[in-house]
């Protein structure tokens, strides 16, 4: 109905048209080979069925400019309904408007009308023939010469473009335990399509089975077991075609997929009474199963506990579960080797493993004292005084002592700005250890002490952790642990962003947005005036790779980033302001980056920016399909609690909903969208621990 392609030209008078219908006994055939947007061995799939040349009435005011025309499609819908065609547009020396003059003007001979007769593949398009002289090749980009009109390995002049008519959308998705469920909707609508036939077929087009979606309104059905390659649909004069094949499902690596996988169904967790045993000990374990469906009492477990070299030295079979727990109790030798044993428990052959540490625990017998002149330390230089003496009283006299400090990201310099950030993840920094002290105590068991810490490129506030030990002459040492706080630097800067919309929790594009600046001393006190760089950078999306913390630092050293704006911030009284604005079309993450040139420190935070009332950066180019950002009120519940999700929508649509965990799918249904944000809520139940997902797809009339 109406279907229009657009189509622009450069000083073109008229264009040659020619559509290819891909008849639906071929979809499959046509699919083996292509994808949707593919064109390869249409002869064999389809022929022509329209052609025709088209006058685009030339106005010489448009000599040199784009002009966009529309190509109706409505008559190629209405003679063949249903259809699946490839649409070609080219032209030929008649047809465009460029001066020639020279020896290969007159070459060219008027084109004189086109067969309107189904033809395989090969047609005019081939028209000139195929010459591959040096002066052909030499000419292959001049208009006025016969080799422009052929094709070459870097010129070609024809377009072309797959058309499906058709009102039928199409979802398939498949749970972890290989059954199969497909969504059928209208598109002219987004209701969901009932009463759809659908054909399931393999690579080799052996049909695996048939369904129907439901007549109850929510236009799915459900097959089990299945791993089809391509779905046909069909419903009057409506066909769908679907490839189902691994490398056409959308990718989910933009979001958070993380969590608990479930294994054949089952889930596992085994729990310990303490954490470090000694050789001989009991070992006391319990071991938890539970499966998609409840398991029997008497469902056997096989336990087993390997050294750290995987040699086995204890099995049992447990057959007397409660409620799916399992109690186990097991021991090492009293000359058992030390280190990381293995406690493994398999259910029919699934495996669940947990490292069980075996050590050797001596109590400390000396105590140890250490006075670094305060609870925190300013500056790299370390200073301070140890003293250690036998539990008994007695001193400990020429004992040899180390000690060490690690260091870590820490947290704000004061806790009365809890909203602003403080720290600099685009600066590298990894914990680093450094030896303080390596020597003997004094007679009455002291020592002085001081070194110096590396912090340069410290992002922020650190954590100082002290491990010190003191040595008996027989070697056996007694150690003390602790950790304070460190600042490397003598002030920090910080910044506070607006919180975003409520939908998102995102800023949106054509709006300033203030930046709150501020600069305190190591103590927490304001300083009184101050100059700041603020920097905005244009930094790419991050991966399934990146869930754990991102590498920023890495990343501004080896990928070019864009930055966008730099200026210049008075501090005045320990505050100042920038003013933040992104205009459409532009969205994604950016990097804001705030600079002390005259005391060193930095802060920077990613913020994400979108367009009002939509999810702009669902537009991604590398997606099939835009990406729709999900949010929840919370990022975990109690079962029992109402989970509420934001999904950014527009009016009269339809998504797809479903929740599953553990790889089975527990509700699925059609929600009506609202305009700008659908708030979609579900209560949480006991299968949905320890980890649930939600998947989600619009569909847009």
């Amino acid at each position: 109905d109406q279907a229009v392609l657009p189509i622009e030209t450069v000083n073109l008078s008229a264009i040659m048209v020619e559509a290819i219908q891909i008849f639906p006994d071929n979809a499959h055939q046509f699919f083996q080979v292509n994808k949707y947007d593919g064109d390869a061995e249409l002869a064999r799939v389809g022929e022509v069925v329209w052609r025709d040349i088209l006058d685009l009435g030339w106005d010489d005011a448009n000599v040199g400019q784009s002009v966009r025309y529309g190509l109706d499609l409505s008559p190629l819908s209405e003679n063949f309904p249903g259809g699946f065609f490839h649409i070609r547009v080219t032209f030929r020396r008649p047809h465009i408007v460029y001066p020639c003059s020279g020896e290969f003007a007159d070459e060219f001979v008027e084109f004189e009308g086109l067969s309107t007769e189904a033809e395989a593949d090969s047609s005019y398009w081939d028209y000139w023939g195929s010459n591959n002289s040096y002066e052909y090749r030499r000419n292959r980009t001049n208009p006025c010469h016969p080799a422009y009109y052929q094709r070459w390995y870097d010129h070609n002049i024809t377009i072309g473009r797959n058309v499906m008519v058709t009102d039928m959308g199409l979802i398939a998705r498949r749970d972890q335990q290989g059954a199969l469920h497909v969504f059928a909707s209208d598109l002219q609508t987004a209701r969901p399509m009932t009463n759809v036939d659908f054909t399931l077929y393999s690579f080799a087009r052996n049909e695996i089975a048939t369904g129907k979606t439901d007549i109850v309104g929510l236009g799915n059905a459900r097959i089990e077991n299945s791993q089809p390659f391509f779905i046909m649909a069909h419903k009057g004069e409506n066909y769908g075609y679907l490839r189902v094949d691994d490398a056409s499902a959308i990718s989910t690596s933009h979001f958070d997929v993380a969590g608990v996988s479930s294994r054949s169904g089952l889930r596992g967790l085994i729990a310990s009474e303490r954490g470090v045993y000694r050789p001989g000990d009991d070992i006391h374990l319990t071991f938890i199963l539970k499966g998609q469906n409840p398991l029997p009492d008497s469902t056997p477990v096989t336990f087993s506990l390997a050294s750290p070299s995987g040699t086995v030295t204890d099995e049992q079979v447990l057959s007397g579960g409660i409620d799916g727990m399992y109690a186990v109790t097991s021991r090492t030798a009293a000359d058992a080797r030390t280190g990381e044993w293995y406690a493994k428990f398999a259910v029919g052959s699934t495996m669940f493993t947990r490292p069980v540490r075996i050590e050797t625990v001596t109590p400390n017998r000396l105590k140890i004292e250490l006075d670094l002149g305060g609870e925190v330390i300013y500056g790299p230089d370390i200073s301070g005084t140890l003293h250690s003496e036998w539990l008994h009283g007695g001193r400990a006299d020429g004992l040899r002592s180390e000690i060490f400090v690690a260091l870590g990201q820490g947290g704000n310099p004061t806790v009365e700005y809890r909203d602003y950030t403080f720290t600099d993840p685009s600066r590298s920094f990894s914990s680093r250890n450094t030896r303080l002290f390596d020597g003997d105590l004094d007679r009455d068991g002291n020592a002085d002490f001081d070194g110096r810490v590396n912090v340069s490129e410290a992002p922020g506030v650190l954590n100082a952790t002290f491990t010190t030990r003191v040595y008996e002459d027989s070697g056996t040492y007694s150690s003390e642990f602790f950790t304070t706080t460190l600042h490397p630097y003598d002030r920090y800067v910080g910044l506070r962003t607006p919180p975003g919309d409520v939908a998102r929790g995102m800023l949106l594009t054509d709006e300033d947005h203030p930046i709150d600046l501020l600069m305190v001393d190591n103590r927490g006190n304001p300083i009184r005036s101050a100059s700041v760089t603020v920097e905005l950078y244009k930094i790419n999306w991050r991966w399934w790779w990146e869930t754990d913390q991102e590498d920023l630092a890495g990343y501004f050293r080896n990928r070019s980033v864009r930055r966008l704006d730099t200026e210049t911030v008075r501090i005045s009284s320990g505050r100042g302001q920038y003013s933040l604005r992104v205009n459409y079309p532009e969205w994604g993450r950016y990097l804001l980056k705030v600079t002390d040139p005259s005391g060193g420190h930095s802060a920077s935070k990613i913020l994400y920016i979108d367009w009002p009332g939509w999810a702009g950066r669902g537009q991604d180019a590398g997606e099939g399909a835009a990406m729709l950002v999900l949010s929840s009120d919370k990022s975990e519940y109690e079962v029992g609690e109402l989970v509420e999700l934001t999904i950014p929508s527009g009016a009269s649509g339809r998504a797809a909903l479903s929740i599953e965990s553990g790889g089975t799918l527990l509700l699925s249904e059609w929600v009506q969208t609202n305009e700008g944000t659908t708030r979609y809520r579900f209560r949480a139940t006991e299968d949905m621990a320890p980890n649930a997902y939600v998947h989600v797809t619009m569909v847009q009339p």
